[in-house]
């Protein structure tokens, strides 16, 4: 990894050191609030038939982490016969990810940088970015959104993304907005009711 990625190198140790089984108890009530929020806001956009198609397309987490949202979609029997490509820098919390989804067909874990899958572009009916984008160097953020667009298939497509809202202020979360509305024009703000510390994106092809 470039040396002007420090920041990322550290996130990957920090995370790498708390990929134990306290992570999931201490962080998968946050996070399945977080799921719950936009695949509620993503229903308003699209309508919860649609969404739910989507679902059980092709997903790609970026910034997977220890699976979580895998858990998440088994238990919202979100699950039937969707593909889920996990990406994570993490050699730690891929490892946790993996033991969420033993023999599972369809359900894969890769290790690499956010910015630059190890994907075709177009090849998710649904990008999650749940987040991740607070963890990367300011010099990867631009380029991982402009990847986060690129795994999107040109139609019939959905993103989900949320940043945690202490290092992000409205202009900068309008700017992310402008840029994903460029190939997916529809798009909403989830409303910060405090319940998360994070805001958040849905945005979707016309």
């Amino acid at each position: 990894m470039p040396a002007r990625y420090a920041k990322t190198r550290d996130i990957a140790a920090k995370y790498d050191g708390t990929a134990d089984e306290h992570y999931d108890r201490r962080y998968k009530d946050v996070q399945f609030q977080k799921y719950d929020l936009l695949l509620a806001h993503a229903e308003r956009l699209l309508g919860s038939s649609t969404v739910t198609r989507l679902l059980r397309d092709i997903v790609v987490d970026s910034g997977c982490g220890s699976g979580l949202l895998v858990a998440w979609l088994a238990e919202r029997r979100l699950i039937g016969g969707v593909r889920i490509v996990g990406i994570d820098i993490s050699a730690g919390m891929l490892a946790m990810a993996k033991q969420k989804a033993p023999r599972r067909p369809g359900i894969d874990f890769i290790q690499a940088t956010a910015e630059l899958p190890p994907l075709r572009d177009g090849i998710s009916a649904v990008a999650c970015s749940i987040s991740t984008y607070q963890n990367l160097d300011p010099l990867q953020q631009e380029a991982y959104i402009i990847a986060l667009r690129q795994l999107l298939r040109a139609n019939d497509a959905l993103l989900l993304f949320s940043v945690l809202k202490k290092s992000l202020d409205e202009a900068g979360l309008a700017s992310i907005s402008a840029m994903i509305r460029n190939s997916l024009p529809l798009g909403l703000l989830v409303p910060d009711d405090g319940r998360v510390e994070d805001r958040m994106l849905v945005h979707a092809t016309s």
